[in-house]
């Protein structure tokens, strides 16, 4: 089990990356490395936030990113977006290989 200064220190790590990621998208970034292939939805339930919250989150850890202020705003490449076989309106989200990178370092 991880030490809870243990996790605040890697979550320090997570936040000073180079694109200054948020503690929000941080939190975002290990619980889909805990639930790989899980829904927008199934993630907004697991933190307790608006789906549009973590959708946020999501298109910053993606290789996508979003719009701000007119502008692109740098994207990660740590999330992978899926479309899941099943409901293909759905989405589901997984660690690209960059990600899991980043997560092994995290936990080295």
């Amino acid at each position: 089990m991880i030490s809870p200064l243990s996790l605040f220190n890697k979550l320090g790590r997570l936040t000073a990356l180079e694109h200054g990621i948020s503690v929000q998208a941080a939190q975002t970034f290990l619980l889909v490395a805990m639930n790989e292939g899980a829904s927008l939805k199934e993630l907004a339930d697991k933190m307790d936030l608006p789906q549009s919250s973590v959708g946020r989150y999501l298109q910053d850890l993606s290789d996508s990113g979003r719009s701000l202020g007119g502008r692109r705003k740098a994207s990660m490449g740590l999330v992978r977006v899926d479309v899941n076989p099943s409901l293909m309106r759905q989405k589901m989200f997984s660690l690209t290989p960059k990600g899991k990178r980043l997560l092994a370092d995290l936990l080295a």
